[in-house]
């Protein structure tokens, strides 16, 4: 699991249902904010920002490059 607070990007949606919008997804950069059942809840992800979290397995995210 990523620590609270690392930027992630989504490379894939394992865990989402199949569906246009999960995959829009894909490429995506947010925050770990929570973590359960194993897996990691990013938010961030959407126009509703901090409000709506998704779950992704380490899989489905890798570090996101730091702003330079």
């Amino acid at each position: 699991m990523y620590l609270i607070g690392t930027r992630v990007k989504v490379t894939g949606t394992s865990r989402l249902p199949s569906s246009p919008r999960t995959s829009r997804l894909v490429g995506r950069t947010g925050t770990v904010t929570l973590h359960e059942h194993g897996l990691n809840i990013v938010t961030g992800l959407t126009l509703l920002g901090g409000l709506v979290g998704h779950a992704f397995t380490d899989d489905d995210l890798t570090p996101a490059e730091q702003a330079r």
